[in-house]
This record gives C-alpha cells, sequence and structure tokens, in this order.
C-alpha cells in the first residue's frame, strides 16, 4: 500500500546532486491572473510518498475543483527500493492554462489510483 507523505506546489523543486537533498523554492497556494483563460509560465509539483517496494506510474492531475475539467497532467515513473521506503516525484507544468478563476486541486495518482489531492486558489 502506498500513501502520500507530502505535496507542494512551488515555482520550482530539484534535487541537489552532491547531498541528494530536496529542494524546493517558493511554496505557494495562489495564483493571480487578471483575465482568462490565464497562462501561468512553470510551476513545480513535488511528492513523497512511502510504500511497499515496487516500480509505480505516478500521475499529477489538475483539476478545476467545482467542473472536475483536467486541464493539465504530468505522468512519470516511481521506484521505491525497500518495503516502507520513500520516493519522490517532481512534475513541473510549462504554459498551464487555466480557463477561469476558481478553486482547483493537485491530484495525486499511483497506478491510477488517487492516494490525495491538494487545493490551490487561481483568481484575481
Amino acid at each position: 500500500m502506498i500513501r502520500l507523505l507530502f505535496t507542494h506546489i512551488c515555482d520550482t523543486a530539484f534535487i541537489s546532486e552532491g547531498s541528494k537533498n530536496l529542494n524546493i523554492i517558493g511554496i505557494f497556494e495562489n495564483i493571480s491572473a487578471r483575465n482568462f483563460p490565464a497562462s501561468h509560465p512553470k510551476f513545480s509539483v513535488v511528492s513523497s510518498v512511502q510504500g511497499d517496494a515496487g516500480n509505480y506510474n505516478q500521475t499529477l492531475t489538475i483539476t478545476n475543483k467545482l467542473t472536475n475539467e483536467e486541464i493539465s497532467r504530468i505522468s512519470g515513473p516511481t521506484n521505491i527500493s525497500m518495503p516502507n521506503g520513500k520516493a519522490l516525484f517532481i512534475g513541473t507544468f510549462v504554459m498551464t492554462t487555466f480557463p477561469s478563476a476558481g478553486k482547483y486541486l493537485v491530484n495525486i495518482l499511483i497506478n491510477d489510483n488517487n492516494i490525495g489531492d491538494i487545493e490551490f486558489n487561481v483568481g484575481i
């Protein structure tokens, strides 16, 4: 079983080469826009999961909370190397277009099963 430890929306996130430390820069929960549809140039979503050893497919989707409309998706492999181990996943969204102001969700899926989400606001 896989469980979500944390998720952050931020300006950028990366793993340092030498130390292997996670760097999360500019955590936020609000995106400002004057007109809609509005495009955000770039942001990252970083998540940490823990669970059974194995190879998994992790997907991050962005959906409008009110309409459930999916507006963007990123997928990639996640590997947990030991029992009860942890894995990080960083997804970078580029030129994401938000059709309207409102509340949005980043949904975190492992092998197409939703294990959690984080809410953020897009508006004036």
